[in-house]
């Protein structure tokens, strides 16, 4: 992942994910160690209370995934953690 020009590649394929996508995906890959909230990732990504916004991150990791997933070989970058939100998952 590239901050600066915003470019997902794997296996040399650049995928092309939205704003909000990427800063879903960069924030969970920048701390491959941490587990988010969902809470944490809205505000985090869309700058604002995170208070009952649960939906929009769900959809968001929905759409990361299915982007992904042509690529991925069966990878799931994005793990859930049940109860409490999600963390990026290495390969």
């Amino acid at each position: 992942m590239d901050a600066k020009t915003h470019d997902v590649i794997i296996d040399n394929q650049s995928i092309y994910l939205s704003v909000k996508e990427f800063d879903v995906l960069y924030l969970l890959y920048s701390h491959p160690k941490a587990a988010f909230t969902k809470a944490q990732i809205y505000e985090s990504v869309w700058h604002e209370p995170g208070n009952y916004r649960c939906h929009a991150v769900e959809n968001t990791v929905f759409q990361i995934r299915k982007r992904l997933q042509p690529y991925a070989k069966g990878h799931d970058f994005i793990k859930t953690v049940v109860g409490f939100g999600y963390r990026y998952h290495e390969s």
